[in-house]
Formats: structure tokens, sequence, C-alpha cells
């Protein structure tokens, strides 16, 4: 029942738009991105992935999340109205119009509650001034309780990852926090440097005492947000690293991480971008390895070759190309950015 309301909300707002409904037979092919625009992003439930998500076009199911919550559209034209739909879930936005070739066009779910029950025929609501039943004093057993103090997911230290011949930290941080700090000490220099939370393919630095390390995030298949800094101009052999992320009164902490910095690492570089395929080299990674292709922070392409077909996923603007290696399904190795422009 739901599902058919929700379906014929959209059909009521195109219309007043003075959209026109398509059919998934009169749609323009799926690999035909000249032809209109196309859209991607995560939807994700409290941080996590969410599967099985209907993604709806013009009030017609088109295509559904994947494992990872990924959805991608493609052979869009303007004004068409994306939404979305999965028993048991409300989402923001729940839907939204196509105005242009985005990959940022990330959902949140939630659980949506259970409707009360109404009341049987010639049952009357409860009432707090019916007889027996005094509404609770100001100050009396009825107060609500104290909310309890918000808390923060402790980040994780994935470890030490090639990134273009530079030695870089990779680890998890919370999406709510407001900021995140790295403690480092080796043998032969210590420090704290701390940065405001980045979103998806932002970039920052991070400055120990007067030196600065580069960071980048990415958002990873499972919804968490991931930073890798460079850690390659600030710390030459082994050292302890230990991150913290920060909100408001909050503060959580990851364990002490020993490094080696020196240490032989897979690696992952040499990208290049030709009529929509992209190709790379890889060093020092094992057999089975798999690559992740991400556009603009969004990650679109998983592959075992050193090559994939990203025409789909390019804007019609400029955007950043990033390919991640994964042994065993932990981090191995992140590429440099590649930065294109149309045409491409």
């Amino acid at each position: 029942m739901k599902k058919h309301a929700f379906v014929l909300i959209l059909a009521f707002a195109i219309a007043l738009t003075g959209a026109t409904v398509l059919c998934a037979c009169d749609r323009p092919p799926a690999s035909s991105v000249e032809t209109g625009y196309a859209v991607a992003g995560i939807v994700t439930c409290d941080g996590k992935p969410v599967e099985g998500v209907s993604v709806l076009v013009n009030g017609e199911p088109v295509t559904k999340t994947q494992r990872d919550g990924i959805y991608s559209l493609t052979g869009l034209v303007y004004n068409d109205v994306v939404g979305f739909f999965a028993e048991g879930y409300t989402f923001s936005p729940d839907y939204y119009k196509v105005t242009g070739t985005a990959y940022d066009m990330n959902v949140t779910a939630k659980l949506s509650s259970p409707a009360e029950e109404p009341p049987e025929e010639g049952e009357n609501p409860s009432d707090p001034d019916d007889e027996g039943e005094t509404p609770p004093e100001e100050g009396g057993e009825g107060d609500e309780e104290p909310v309890p103090p918000a808390t923060l997911s402790v980040p994780e230290i994935f470890g030490i990852i090639r990134d273009n011949g530079k030695t870089v930290l990779a680890f998890s941080v919370d999406k709510e926090a407001d900021a995140f700090g790295v403690s480092a000490q080796s043998s032969d220099a210590q420090g704290f440097a701390q940065a405001a939370l980045p979103a998806a393919g932002e970039t920052g630095s991070l400055c120990f005492d007067g030196k600065e390390a580069e960071f980048y995030a990415e958002l990873s298949a499972d919804g968490t947000l991931v930073v890798f800094a460079n850690m390659s101009d600030l710390f030459t052999d082994e050292c302890t690293v230990t991150v913290s992320v920060f909100a408001a009164d909050v503060t959580s902490e990851s364990s002490p991480f020993a490094l080696s910095l020196c240490a032989p690492r897979p690696s992952v570089g040499n990208l290049v971008c030709t009529d929509g395929i992209l190709s790379w080299s890889a060093e020092n990674l094992a057999r089975g390895a798999l690559f992740v292709v991400s556009v603009n922070g969004v990650r679109v392409v998983t592959t075992s070759e050193t090559e994939a077909d990203v025409s789909a996923f390019l804007p019609d603007t400029e955007c950043v190309l990033r390919v991640t290696a994964y042994e065993s399904g932990a981090l191995a190795a992140l590429s440099e950015r590649l930065s294109l422009s149309p045409p491409f």
C-alpha cells in the first residue's frame, strides 16, 4: 500500500511541474551518456549501506541499490524525478529532480516507525484528565529521562599504504564528528595535529610543528569515511600513531598503532584515461587483489584488472579519478589523483 501511495505522489508532483512520465522502454540506452545526464550515489542507514532499495524515475522502478548501497542511472533528461522506495524505510531526500550529471546524490534512509493503531469504534482515546489518571506534576516521577550523552565510534587504523611513492596512513573517522586528530611519535620526532572533518572527495592538511601532512577523504563501500594522510615527510622509521575524533564534549580515540614506514609496500600508479577507458599499473600486490575506481569520491567500478571503462560515470565538468587496491578485503594501496576536464 505504501509503495502505491509513494508512486502516486511522485506522479502527481511530476504532473504539476509539467514533466513527462517516461516508461522504461522509452528511455535512452543506459550506455549512451551523451544523450542525457547520469547520476549516482549511495543509500545509507545509520552510516551503513542499504541494499535492494528501489530507485524510481518518474514513478517507474528502474534499478535497485547494490550490496554496497550504490546506485547509478544514465540516459536521464532535465527535470526527470528520481525517487526511492523500500518497505519499512523513509528517505531523505525522498526524491530529487535531475538538473545535470552528478555523482554525489547520496540519500539517508531511516527505519520508519509503525503507525499507531486507531481506536476501535466506540472506544475513546485515553485522556490524562480521565478519572484515575492525573498528569505528572513538574519535577515528579513523570519527568522524562535525561538524554544520554552522544557517542562516537572508535577510529580504526588500517595501516600504511603506498600512494604514488608516498607513505600514506589510512584510517576511518566517524561521520558524526566535527574534527579529527592524529598523534604520532617515533625515535626522532613526535607531534599532534588536528583538522575539521572533511567530506568525501575533499582534501586538507595536518600541521605537525610547521610540517604539513596532506590528507584526502573517501567514502568506503560500507559508508565509512576513510582518511588517507601523507606521512612521508614527517616520519621515516618506526612510529606509533593514535587517531582521535571530536564532537562537542565527546572524544573517541583509537588504540595505539605501530607502523614501519621503511618496508616495501604495494603501489598503484600511472593512471591514464583515454576514450573513457582508465588504465593503471600495480606493483607488489598479491594475486587476486581487487581495484576500486572512484569518481569525485564516489566508488563506481570494482575490478581485478588494471583497466576499467568509466565512460558512463564521467560528468560534463572537471572531475577527479582515483584507484584503491584491496588484498583479502583490506586496504593495500592508493593511487595518485587524476584530474580530467572535458572533452575526455
